[in-house]
């Protein structure tokens, strides 16, 4: 009787209430990123005798002796992800890691990082940090940026020579070393070396070595001293020093370049992508000694004993003793997030690149990645996957970029993969291809269960669209003699609009009679008949309202009632009303489960309101902690509110509050008991949509009112005044405006 009078009160206040609070702010929480740690690019050995592995996507910490891995990333403590060089200076029990865009992370054994950011800040053309060579408290640190010298124990860059002798300004400098009382640098312009005495900073001090000297070519990747000897290696060739001149003492054939020169066991050993074997042809290790017969980048001794450390191309590392032991750490197989989507399981479905780049695709479920490529699933017979559709009824459809249009479906464990192509359905190739079958995006059409996907291929006559139904039969529509096509979306009405990449603009096209019989409505339009701003189209997307939204390279558009194409009548079509993204190159568009778009440019990410007039927020790396601004895949989980910003250096993933409304109310709100000093908001979730909430004290009077769109929301403990709340017992009470459900739960408030 109490519940249904409080009902009663707070229906009331419904009404009467004119200050009601719409929540409509973004608020995005519990970042996480996702990266290969596996392409492993440079390492080195602490004091302790474990392992730092540095790669593209960050750090991993291998220790042997409890078999333990460590792994780093932006959001756990380094300044930057893209790791290009890890050197322990042992003597201060340190870890130097160096970055892509000038960061060197200085981390004590204990995991204690100091950011150093003097390199990145002045913004050289080329900040990248190539390698650390220690000398008591100096640090010589090389680059793209050429070569600087800083003092570990002040935490001071000392010296920057404007040039290294006869070397260009700004020359890079790939390997340092210290030998024979001389500093020596392997650089783009051949060796350069100085006595330890003589100031760097004297152009006149330095030695140089070029072809002149005997080099076949200026670019010296490494360098290496052995018995007192110079060594240094270009991509084919090990040269040694005489006197003043180089000479070459090995060679390889122009595909096999060598990658890395360093002694192991008193002997002298170069590594190239497929063997480490010393200079008169001894293999000490191939890249078919591990079942993945993974490329290799480099190889360094380990300094406490006699094992051989080989870092490998995106299968993480080998320790070769007696035996051969790979470390390979849970990581996602690839940086290359092209393009996302979540099944009806919650699991992140990624397709990484197409040409020469792919890497299969890889899926995410509970925190563990999955790797799907033709090394572990000679089934997918192809890594040249790009594009991927989850499927309402489980299925994942893949497309790729010359093997057709592949379907994933798991039951009791184990997956099974189905083809279609030139060899069993009437899909076309390409010129000079006819079974090259590349596929554009795929949609679902749910009132007939059919798959619809792109056949691409530029100047060769075939069929633009091909269709699947659901007992797997094919149909194939549109002839044409030129299918620059990628993007594609499927609006209300059934009808597809495929977006041209070089441009012809947007084709729509509705079977309208059906597969077997189909009487098409088809059109197109452009640049130049509508005020599309470009006839080249980036992506496309259907809004919850049956908006079209489309994205081109000179900033975003909308189509008003698409439908009107079924009527032989114009939809309206226009440039969005929000300047800055009425010109600005689109990359993707996400919908998510309150309808916001989310717009994913190369500068960062965009989220505009249902409507599509009100920006609601701009995400970028100076705000969040997204890996890069340069986002090109995005999805979203609409159960949980996971948004997955997709890039080339890796997956960035955050919680947000569009999270698509139960049927019905069932209320929960946490932390319980809820103390605003110390917890900041409590979230209430559970909520049916259209969504008005009443807080209200037991007696029933009205503290704060709230209506949502969300299955959740937050509630920062004050009353409608702005005030705190007193500490006691409320009600939350949800009432959705669109139908008869209702639901209410309790919460305690310590306020101290």
């Amino acid at each position: 009787m109490k519940i249904k009078l409080l009902w009663a009160i707070s229906l009331f206040l419904i009404i009467i209430s004119t200050d009601n609070f719409s929540q409509t702010a973004i608020k995005l929480e519990n970042w996480k990123t996702h990266s290969s740690i596996l392409n492993v690019v440079s390492a080195d050995v602490d004091s302790r005798g474990r392992i730092w592995a540095g790669s593209p996507g960050g750090l991993f910490v291998y220790d042997e002796a409890g078999q333990t891995t460590k792994v780093f990333r932006n959001l756990d403590a380094l300044l930057s992800l893209d790791v290009t060089t890890v050197k322990a200076n042992r003597a201060s029990k340190e870890v130097y890691i160096g970055t892509f865009d000038g960061v060197i992370d200085i981390v004590s054994e204990d995991f204690t990082f100091t950011h150093i950011t003097d390199i990145l800040r002045p913004n050289f053309p080329n900040a990248k940090i190539n390698d650390i060579t220690f000398n008591g408290n100096l640090a010589y640190i090389g680059g793209g940026f050429g070569l600087t010298v800083f003092d570990t124990k002040e935490r001071v860059f000392r010296q920057t020579p404007p040039r290294l002798g006869i070397f260009k300004p700004n020359t890079q400098v790939n390997q340092i070393i210290i030998a024979n009382n001389r500093l020596w640098a392997a650089t783009d312009e051949g060796v350069a070396s100085i006595k330890l005495s003589s100031s760097i900073i004297d152009p006149e001090a330095w030695t140089n070595y070029t072809t002149i000297s005997g080099l076949k070519s200026n670019k010296i990747n490494g360098i290496a001293t052995f018995n007192g000897t110079i060594y240094c290696i270009s991509d084919t060739n090990v040269y040694t020093l005489n006197d003043t001149s180089f000479t070459s003492v090995y060679s390889t054939a122009i595909w096999n370049t060598i990658k890395s020169i360093n002694i192991l066991n008193d002997s002298l050993y170069i590594s190239t992508p497929y063997y480490l074997q010393d200079l008169n042809n001894q293999m000490k290790y191939s890249s078919a000694d591990v079942l993945d017969t993974a490329l290799i980048n480099k190889f360094i001794p380990n300094p406490l004993n006699n094992n051989i450390i080989v870092l490998l191309n995106e299968y993480g590392i080998v320790i070769k003793s007696d035996k051969i032991k790979q470390i390979k750490p849970e990581s996602p197989a690839s940086n290359l997030f092209s393009h996302l989507a979540v099944d009806r399981d919650g699991a992140l479905w990624s397709a990484t690149e197409q040409i020469g780049r792919g890497r299969g695709f890889m899926k995410l479920y509970d925190n563990v990645w999955e790797n799907f490529n033709i090394k572990q699933f000679p089934e997918i017979k192809s890594d040249a996957y790009y594009k991927v559709n989850a499927l309402p009824d489980g299925r994942v459809v893949l497309s790729s970029w010359g093997g057709g249009l592949l379907v994933v479906s798991k039951e009791n464990n184990k997956y099974s993969f189905k083809f279609t192509n030139s060899q069993n359905s009437c899909m076309s190739g390409i010129s000079g291809g006819p079974d090259f079958n590349v596929i554009g995006e795929s949609v679902y059409d749910s009132r007939t269960g059919s798959i619809w996907a792109i056949n691409y291929a530029p100047n060769f006559i075939g069929p633009l669209l091909i269709a699947q139904d659901k007992v797997g039969k094919n149909y194939c529509f549109s002839q044409q003699s030129n299918r620059k096509f990628i993007p594609l979306a499927i609006d209300f009405s059934g009808t597809k609009w495929a977006g041209s990449i070089e441009g012809d603009g947007l084709m729509y096209y509705n079977e309208w009679t059906g597969l077997d019989n189909p009487s098409p409505k088809t059109g197109y339009y452009n640049s130049s008949n509508s005020q599309l701003q470009s006839s080249n189209i980036n992506c496309i997307a259907v809004d919850k309202s049956g908006i079209i939204w489309v994205g081109t390279p000179n900033g975003l558009a909308y189509i008003l009632q698409p439908s009107a194409v079924l009527r032989n009548a114009n939809p309206i079509i226009r440039p969005t009303n929000i300047k800055l993204l009425a010109s600005t190159p689109i990359n993707y568009i996400l919908v998510d489960a309150l309808n916001n778009k989310w717009i994913a440019t190369n500068d960062g990410v965009w989220v505009i309101d249902p409507d599509g007039i009100t920006e609601l927020m701009q995400i970028n790396t100076k705000n969040s902690p997204l890996i890069t601004n340069e986002i090109v895949a995005m999805a979203t989980n609409e159960k949980t509110g996971q948004i997955y910003f997709g890039t080339k250096k890796g997956l960035s993933e955050v919680t947000s509050f569009s999270v698509k409304p139960l049927p019905s109310y069932n209320i929960s709100c946490y932390p319980q008991p809820y103390i605003p000093a110390k917890d900041g908001n409590l979230i209430i979730e559970g909520l049916a949509e259209n969504s008005n909430i009443r807080i209200l004290t037991t007696d029933g009077e009205l503290v704060k009112s709230i209506t949502t769109t969300s299955q959740k929301i937050i509630w920062d403990g004050r009353n409608e005044k702005g005030d705190p709340v007193s500490t006691g017992i409320y009600l939350i009470m949800g009432q959705s405006s669109s139908s008869d459900a209702s639901g209410v739960a309790k919460c305690a408030i310590i306020n101290q």
